[in-house]
């Protein structure tokens, strides 16, 4: 039990079937002026992630995401 235990943490999720993917852009100006911006990342009509381009992060919106987004993080180093 405890070797299945540690080894689920090591499997990725695998979906099948058809997804839907969805970028949204939202802009914010002022005056004519760009004051705030960022792209929303939509996974089967749920809120994955954000992305804030003023600066250059990332962030989740769902908790789904937050485990993903950790695996992405510690492939970087």
């Amino acid at each position: 039990m405890r070797k299945q235990i540690l080894n689920k943490g090591q499997k990725a999720e695998k979906t099948t079937g058809l997804h839907t993917l969805q970028v949204t852009m939202e802009s914010q100006y002022k005056q004519g002026q760009l004051t705030d911006s960022s792209w929303k990342f939509t996974m089967d009509e749920q809120y994955f992630f954000y992305f804030n381009p003023k600066n250059n992060t990332w962030g989740v919106m769902h908790n789904e995401a937050r485990d993903i987004m950790e695996k992405w993080n510690s492939n970087r180093n």
